[in-house]
């Protein structure tokens, strides 16, 4: 959980600087700030990609685990969860170390009036091909796993609610890396073609917006409980709710004693 936050705030901090004005109040965020601070929250931002990917790796394969060795999957995992965790923070610096010993900081955007990051575009090239295809080979190993999944719980349930979850979670892993790939996408656009600049980085800060709570949106729209209590919410968000204490009292019954409340 720690590791979370840590990651969504440093990729917010990261990606604000391309919505606040050289004017505003919180441009003190950027301005003169050590280049060892923008060096290393900008190398935590691909770092916590590649752990992001790790991770829907492991959440894959533990679900599969759990239909394949539905006794034995605890022992499993006692001992594979520390490891996933600890191979996730660390073997991507093998690519991210890079990036941390690279200069890197905050400049004024006269262009867009804006905070720009100043990085070695020919070294984040690089570092953008080495990720990118690791989310591709590491999704494909994620989509056999999920599909595995589906078969073995198709094979040996009759549950459908149980294959509708496993489906659904399958749906998700996919639709979440689809939003990662366009978001990437755009700014391997930006890296490799200048005269695009102006134009996509306006749509990037929205991305990455949508991929920071892509998971919250996606896992509403398919579960069907989450969806239906979130709309009910939002409907009675306009409603005074009025509850009117009553003492309960209690009926003798001939079998016992009844306890009712009075409304």
């Amino acid at each position: 959980m720690l590791t979370n936050i840590i990651a969504f705030m440093d990729l917010f901090y990261v990606n604000l600087a391309s919505n606040i004005s050289t004017k505003s109040w919180l441009r003190f965020l950027y301005m003169n700030i050590p280049k060892l601070v923008s060096t290393v929250t900008h190398a935590c931002t691909f770092h916590a990609v590649f752990m992001q990917t790790y991770m829907t790796f492991s959440i894959s394969l533990f679900r599969m685990t759990l239909i394949t060795h539905p006794t034995m999957h605890i022992m499993i995992w006692k001992f594979a969860l520390p490891a996933s965790v600890v191979v996730s923070l660390l073997t991507p610096l093998i690519s991210t170390h890079k990036l941390f010993t690279a200069d890197c900081y905050f400049k004024e955007n006269a262009v867009i009036g804006n905070f720009s990051l100043v990085v070695d575009n020919n070294l984040l090239a690089v570092i953008m091909k080495e990720l990118l295809s690791f989310m591709c080979l590491f999704t494909l190993f994620s989509l056999g796993i999920n599909i595995a999944s589906v078969i073995v719980l198709c094979i040996r349930t009759r549950n459908i609610r149980d294959i509708e979850a496993e489906k659904n979670m399958l749906i998700l892993a996919l639709l979440d890396f689809a939003v990662e790939a366009i978001v990437f996408g755009l700014l391997v656009v930006i890296y490799y073609n200048p005269g695009a600049f102006v134009l996509i980085s306006k749509l990037v800060p929205h991305s990455m917006d949508i991929l920071i709570f892509s998971n919250a949106y996606l896992i509403m729209i398919l579960n069907k409980r989450i969806r239906q209590r979130v709309l009910a919410l939002m409907r009675c968000s306009g409603k005074s709710d009025r509850r009117i204490a009553t003492r309960p009292s209690i009926r003798s019954h001939k079998h016992g004693r009844v306890l009712v409340g009075r409304f």
